[in-house]
């Protein structure tokens, strides 16, 4: 396993999660909405 970056790696999981979490808000308040 390449471990050269793992702060670039933790900063991809995390921006991957926040990004994750606003499409689920956004699908959960499309459908509250309906």
């Amino acid at each position: 396993m390449p471990q050269m970056y793992p702060s670039f790696w933790v900063f991809i999981y995390i921006l991957n999660l926040i990004v994750l979490m606003c499409v689920l808000s956004k699908i959960y308040f499309f459908y509250l909405k309906i």
